[in-house]
């Protein structure tokens, strides 16, 4: 998260962040992999994600739309939401993509002044749920279900912020939710 931090602060997201980000992930795991494109085909569930030799040029037209005015002018979370799911579709990487997805949904509402929104393990049907239904050509439950994570997200944090005035204390409870393992 520190990275995605610091990647706030670039104006523009291009390819070598988004490799950056899954070789922060995946890189204790699986050094030779990791920040590199998947080279192989790959099956999620009913979905086919695209062949390994279309990856390349389907990422670079997602960060085209990321930086796009079009995309810019979207409310943050609906930005947030699609920009998840366009790259949780592409599935670039052999592994990693969900959470690769994730960080760069909350890189995009960290800019936007949102905290980072935790999607808990009680909420991962229907995650996959709603991903399946954007799979199928309806995203709006996708975004619906994001836009309810930011919520509970704000929730959280706007009662951490009643109940401390400092900003370790809620940024301590956010990690303790990730290691308690309670985000997907």
């Amino acid at each position: 998260m520190k990275y995605v931090k610091l990647l706030t602060r670039f104006p523009i997201i291009g390819v070598n962040e988004i490799l950056g980000i899954h070789r922060r992930i995946l890189g204790h795991v699986d050094p030779i992999n990791s920040g590199t494109f998947r080279n192989q085909q790959v099956f999620v569930g009913s979905h086919v994600p695209p062949p390994p030799e279309d990856l390349a040029g389907l990422v670079d037209s997602y960060v085209e739309w990321l930086n796009s005015e079009e995309a810019q002018s979207m409310h943050p979370v609906r930005y947030a939401a699609l920009a998840h799911y366009k790259l949780v579709d592409i599935h670039p990487f052999a592994d990693g993509n969900g959470r690769t997805s994730r960080l760069m949904m909350n890189l995009i509402l960290l800019r936007a002044g949102y905290p980072p929104v935790l999607i808990l393990k009680h909420h991962r049907e229907k995650y996959y749920e709603t991903l399946n239904l954007a799979n199928k050509g309806d995203v709006r439950p996708f975004v619906r279900f994001i836009a309810h994570c930011t919520e509970n997200s704000l929730q959280v944090y706007l009662s951490e912020t009643e109940s401390s005035h400092s900003i370790t204390h809620i940024e301590q409870k956010t990690i303790e939710i990730e290691e308690d393992n309670r985000s997907i």
